[in-house]
């Protein structure tokens, strides 16, 4: 291992001042702020804030990779709106970068998006719009959104760089507990996506083109049984060859979410799930296209209880399964497609690791979170990592296609903590990802006899 010591540091740096997890921490001054600092009239805000992350990969797991990875990935935000009821105007500016990066790290657009405009919207909110007490808002121009859970749809919070989209958005609310969203937007195709640029944070601006599509409707509940809330979507995705070579998908992702959040002396839980129909290419290379009919599914359930002691302990018990394709010669896609989500809070970090797939997964978890005070909170997360589908590809296209490699991919166990410095300011995060005993990994044609490591460590500023 490269870095052993700087490793070891990383997956327990956010858990300082041990001798007092227990105890409350002081009542600090008001952090500074931006807007406060320029004396900002009301209607106007400003905000900003500034990550730094170091991430060490040691025992390289991707094909055609050697040795191991690190890199320094920096990223600024700044947002602005102004508010002229009902009207209202935003803009957005993130510059994610990455350094200490080479031509053999696994560092990609979704680090690297320099100087990037995410959002640039109008919207309007107005009271009373279809019935008595209802809120109507509508969004348009550039945006990032989360939806529901944020599985299928969500602004990226561990990854360097985010998901945007350019169209409308429409949320409505009633009087009482029901809420709806529709949307037809143009996702953002990041750029630049050639390594050579990747490497050098060079600035090239996103496109969005009507060659990609997403657009759907979600209607969500809140006063259901058992403090329930429960949602219903239907999500759209329409793509074809224009600027870049794509897989020409064109299907439909329905599903359902039903939801009880966390609370002390209480039982919480959530199951979500959905299915895809439609169509999609085997392949964006034109020299191995086949036309496929799709047949996907995803599921995740969540089981936890949160006891009512001074640390505020969770366990919770969790199920993922995204389905693989059985026959690569069948003419039927059976792999789950996340769209633009993020995987974040279901599987770990991503960045370089980024090691457990969305699709082509059967997975049992286990997960226990502490908060010993306001200021500090950890997690220990444990995954059995199975393929849904022994033919089908794992991460980093490793494959066997014969099915002889088995299903089984490994332990993965992961460690994180968080500690704000100055409340709602300054915070520091850190944790570590081993993945053990990696049958499919080392028995696949083209996996590696590797037991990946990962750590990282940030500081963040709000301002």
């Amino acid at each position: 291992m490269k870095y052993p010591a700087l490793l070891a540091a990383c997956a327990f740096a956010a858990w300082p001042h041990c001798a007092a997890f227990g105890a409350e921490a002081p009542k600090p001054a008001q952090p500074w702020k931006l807007h406060d600092a320029l004396d900002l009239p009301d209607w106007l805000t400003l905000r900003g804030d500034f990550r730094a992350r170091y991430e060490a990969l040691s025992r390289q797991f991707r094909p055609g990779l050697t040795g191991s990875d690190q890199g320094l990935f920096l990223r600024t935000n700044l947002f602005a709106e102004a508010k002229f009821a009902p009207f209202r105007i935003g803009a957005e500016l993130i510059d994610s970068r990455s350094y200490l990066t080479d031509v053999g790290s696994g560092v990609s657009a979704d680090d690297v998006n320099a100087a990037e405009l995410v959002q640039a919207y109008g919207a309007v909110t107005l009271n009373g719009a279809l019935t008595a007490g209802d809120q109507l808002d509508a969004q348009f121009g550039r945006f990032t959104m989360n939806l529901g859970s944020a599985r299928l749809a969500g602004r990226h919070a561990f990854r360097n760089a985010t998901n945007a989209f350019t169209g409308l958005r429409v949320d409505w609310t009633d009087a009482k507990h029901t809420e709806a969203t529709l949307f037809y937007t143009l996702p953002h195709t990041r750029l630049p996506n050639d390594r050579d640029s990747v490497l050098n944070n060079k600035v090239v601006f996103d496109t969005e083109t009507f060659d990609l599509t997403f657009w759907g409707a979600l209607l969500r509940r809140k006063d259901l049984p058992f403090h329930s809330s429960g949602e219903i979507f239907l999500f759209a995705v329409d793509e074809q060859d224009g600027r870049f070579q794509t897989l020409d998908r064109e299907f439909y992702t329905p599903g359902a979410r039903i939801l009880r959040p966390p609370a002390p002396r209480a039982w919480d839980f959530e199951l979500e799930g959905g299915v895809q129909r439609g169509s999609a290419r085997s392949s964006n290379n034109p020299a191995n296209i086949r036309d496929l009919s799709v047949r996907a599914a995803y599921v995740h359930a969540t089981l936890g209880y949160t006891w009512a002691s001074p640390w505020k302990p969770r366990l919770a018990f969790i199920y993922d399964y995204g389905s693989g394709d059985a026959d690569p010669n069948d003419g039927i896609s059976g792999r789950f497609d996340s769209l633009f989500g993020p995987r974040r809070a279901d599987f770990g970090p991503r960045g370089l690791l980024n090691d457990v797939p969305v699709g082509n997964i059967t997975s049992p978890a286990l997960r226990l979170e502490i908060a010993p005070n306001p200021r500090l909170s950890g997690a220990l997360f444990y995954r059995a990592l199975l393929l849904a589908q022994a033919r089908d590809a794992f991460a980093a296209g490793i494959r066997d296609p014969s099915g002889q490699s088995g299903r089984f991919a490994g332990h993965q166990l992961e460690i994180t903590g968080r500690y704000w410095l100055i409340p709602n300011a300054l915070r520091m995060d850190a944790g570590g990802v081993a993945l053990l005993d990696a049958n499919f990994e080392r028995n696949a044609p083209n996996g590696r006899d590797v037991a990946p490591l990962f750590a990282f460590a940030e500081m963040a500023v709000s301002f």
